[in-house]
């Protein structure tokens, strides 16, 4: 993860049937820490399959 974040925000996570509250970390280099590390476009992947 990069020595640089920039802002978090609240986020859902689900695991399974599950669902988390955390606080996913935007960083300068493009990278999200939100129980792993991901790049943006990951991320949006991510969002768009729900």
């Amino acid at each position: 993860m990069s020595a640089y974040p920039v802002r978090g925000r609240h986020a859902f996570i689900r695991g399974g049937r599950t669902f988390f509250l955390t606080d996913p970390v935007i960083c300068a280099d493009g990278l999200i820490d939100r129980w792993g590390t991901v790049t943006v476009d990951e991320f949006a992947g991510e969002l768009r399959s729900g």
